[in-house]
C-alpha cells in the first residue's frame, strides 16, 4: 500500500473521479498519509458498505486508475490495493464491535422488503437502514451474497468478508434477513419493494447436443458450494468473458487439462487483461476463431476456417452471458443486474444508491405535505 501511497502526488484539482459510487479517492489518500486511518475508512465504508470487497475484484482500470492523471505516464495510482487494505481493516472493527455506527433518527420511515441478497441488495438495505428506515432482506439462497458468494472464485475473493458484512448489517445495523426464503408478499406489508435479484440463469447455446453442457454460472456455484478433484479431467469452457476465464481457472485450479474455446481473437476477448494473463500463467490453453458446433459425450466440436475441430471434453462449459429472469412484482423497484444485465459490483452498489437516494427524498416530500410542513 505505501508504494501506492507514495505515488499519489496530491493534485489540487484531482482527476481520480471516476468511481461510478463517487469514492473521493484524492482526499481519502490524503487522511491515509495523514494518520487517519479510521477516518479513511469511514468515507470508504459509508460511501460503499461493499468497500473491502470492491478493494479486491473491481475493475480500477476502467474507473479510478484510468481517471487517474499518472496513467498518462502509464504509472497511476492503483487505488484498489488502498481501498482494499484500508477497507478490510475497517470492516474488522467494526464487526467486532470496537466502532460504532451512528443510524439517522427518521420521522418519516419507510418499510422496505428487499428481494435479493447480493451486491445491490446489500447495499440497498444498508443505505436503507443507514438513513432511519425499516429493512427487511429476503434471500432465496442459503447463504447471503449471491454472485459474490457462489459465482466468483474463491482465489479471486476472501468470503468471509461477507460473512463479517452480514454481521454487521444484522447485529450492528438491525436489518432482518430472510434466508432459503421466496418473496411472495405484496405491497399490502411494506412501503416499497426492491427487487435486486441480479442475473437468471446461464445463456444457452442453441446447437446439437447441448444437453451435454453446463452452464458457466451453474459451474461455477457448484465448485463453490462442494469443491471436488477435476485432475485429468479434460474441460471446455465456449466463451470470451470474465465468467468463462472464471471457469477456466476454477478448473485449472482443480487440476483439470482446461481449454478455452472463443469465435474471434484474443485482442476481442472480453475479460479483464489480469485475468487472462493469470488464466495463461496457470495453464489454460486458448483457442481462438472456434465457433462451437456440436457438443457429443466426451467430445465438444468447432469450426474454425472452414473446418472442424474437436477438442476432448469431459465437461464442456457455456459461458457466453446471462438470462435476467426476475419477479414480477407490481409497483415493484428494480436495481442493479436484473435492470442492466451483468455489469460490476461497483456500478450495482450505486444504483442501489441512487434509488435510495430519490426514495427518501420522496418520503420527506410525501411527509411534509401531509403534516403541512414547510
Amino acid at each position: 500500500m505505501k508504494n501506492e501511497l507514495d505515488k499519489c502526488i496530491g493534485c489540487k484539482v484531482a482527476f481520480c473521479n471516476g468511481c461510478p459510487c463517487g469514492t473521493d479517492v484524492g482526499h481519502i489518500i490524503q487522511l491515509i498519509k495523514s494518520g487517519n486511518l479510521d477516518e479513511a475508512g469511514q468515507l470508504l465504508f459509508f460511501n460503499n458498505p461493499l468497500s473491502a470487497i470492491t478493494g479486491a475484484i473491481c475493475p480500477s482500470h476502467e474507473f479510478c486508475t484510468k481517471s487517474c492523471i499518472l496513467s498518462r505516464k502509464g504509472n497511476p495510482v492503483n487505488f484498489s490495493n488502498i481501498e482494499r487494505e484500508i477497507s478490510k481493516q475497517y470492516l474488522e472493527k467494526l464487526a467486532t464491535g470496537e466502532l460504532g455506527i451512528a443510524i439517522q433518527d427518521n420521522l418519516h420511515a419507510r418499510h422496505f422488503a428487499v428481494v435479493g441478497g447480493g451486491p445491490a441488495g446489500i447495499a440497498f438495505a444498508f443505505y436503507a437502514i443507514l438513513a432511519g428506515h425499516n429493512v427487511v432482506l429476503f434471500e432465496r439462497e442459503s447463504e447471503l451474497g449471491g454472485m459474490l458468494r457462489y459465482g466468483i472464485p474463491d482465489m479471486r475473493l476472501d468470503k468471509s468478508l461477507i460473512d463479517k458484512l452480514e454481521n454487521v448489517l444484522v447485529n450492528r445495523m438491525g436489518i432482518r434477513i430472510y434466508k432459503n426464503t421466496e418473496f411472495v408478499s405484496s405491497k399490502d406489508y411494506f412501503d416499497e419493494i426492491i427487487v435486486a435479484t441480479g442475473v437468471g440463469s446461464s445463456k444457452r447455446l442453441d446447437i446439437d447436443g447441448k444437453e451435454h453442457a453446463i452452464g458457466a454460472l451453474e459451474f461455477l456455484k457448484e465448485m463453490n458450494t462442494s469443491p471436488c478433484d477435476l485432475t485429468g479431467q479434460n474441460i471446455v469452457i465456449v466463451g470470451g468473458g470474465n465468467v468463462a476465464v472464471d471457469c477456466a481457472i476454477v478448473a485449472k485450479h482443480h487440476g483439470a487439462n482446461t481449454t478455452l474455446c472463443y469465435r474471434k481473437s484474443k485482442q476481442d476477448l472480453r475479460a479483464y487483461p489480469k485475468e487472462i494473463e493469470h488464466a495463461e500463467k496457470m495453464g489454460v490453453k486458448f483457442e481462438f476463431w472456434a465457433s462451437p458446433s456440436q457438443i457429443k459425450k466426451g467430445k465438444a466440436i468447432f469450426e474454425r476456417d472452414g473446418k472442424e475441430i474437436s477438442f476432448c471434453s469431459d465437461k464442456t462449459i457455456i459461458a457466453i452471458g446471462q438470462d435476467i429472469t426476475k419477479p414480477e412484482i407490481d409497483g415493484a423497484h428494480y436495481i442493479g443486474d436484473c435492470v442492466t444485465g451483468t455489469r460490476t459490483i461497483i456500478e450495482a452498489v450505486a444504483s442501489a444508491k441512487k434509488l435510495l437516494d430519490k426514495l427518501h427524498k420522496e418520503a420527506i416530500a410525501k411527509a411534509k405535505e401531509f403534516f403541512k410542513l414547510d
